[in-house]
């Protein structure tokens, strides 16, 4: 199995209710989110249930082509969701 099954295998139940639970207060229709380092994107769709701009920046080819399949298949709307593969200097 490769690291890319296993951390595939340990996000997909996971939600902005149960992960990131302490956001939720500050999320708005209309407010633009970059999620850097969205993994396999599970995470990162679930957010457009939340708000209805998101921007998703993947490192990693391999996980960004997965999070573009679950966008793709997840039931809800995902037309405020881009996913790009890009850099951050910081």
């Amino acid at each position: 199995m490769s690291s890319h099954e296993s951390i595939l295998r340990s996000h997909k139940r996971r939600t902005v209710a149960n992960s990131g639970a302490y956001l939720i207060p500050h999320l708005r229709p209309g407010l633009k989110l970059l999620d850097v380092g969205c993994g396999p994107g599970i995470i990162t769709v679930d957010f457009a249930n939340y708000v209805a701009g998101s921007a998703i920046t993947g490192l990693d080819p391999a996980i960004l082509a997965h999070a573009r399949t679950h966008a793709g298949a997840a039931a809800l709307s995902t037309a405020n969701v881009e996913l790009a593969a890009g850099l951050i200097t910081i």
